[in-house]
């Protein structure tokens, strides 16, 4: 009887923690990634934690990155080494012009209680 009272009191306490954002937990609900090549897309309905991918690139080739975040609620971060660290708070489209240096480029989502849809996709400069 004595341990049931100890569990349920360490839950009680880490619930509170985390209400109060003291304590973060990664979470995905309704958590969608597919990626083909250079492309990535996610979907997500709640998002609080990180995802890390990477693309095989030429070296020191010119690209463009297509970005298409949707936020419904809560914020996202895109971050990729050297090249962009954006936070999002709400939905935005954009390019930029990279020229990578490394055959293997790694981009890193991280959502903060967000909902909604992120596509990221590198095109070979013409």
């Amino acid at each position: 009887m004595e341990s049931i009272l100890q569990i349920t009191f360490a839950i009680v306490v880490l619930l509170i923690l985390y209400k109060f954002n003291i304590i973060k937990l990664p979470l995905r609900l309704f958590f969608r990634q597919t990626y083909t090549g250079k492309k990535i897309s996610l979907a997500y309905r709640l998002f609080n934690g990180g995802y890390h991918h990477n693309f095989v690139v030429n070296s020191n080739t010119e690209y463009i990155v297509h970005f298409d975040v949707g936020v419904e609620q809560g914020t996202l971060l895109i971050r990729m080494k050297g090249i962009l660290e954006t936070t999002f708070h709400e939905s935005e489209t954009g390019t930029i012009r990279i020229t990578t240096r490394d055959p293997l480029q790694s981009i890193y989502v991280e959502g903060h209680s967000t909902k909604g849809t992120c596509r990221v996709e590198l095109e070979e400069a013409s």
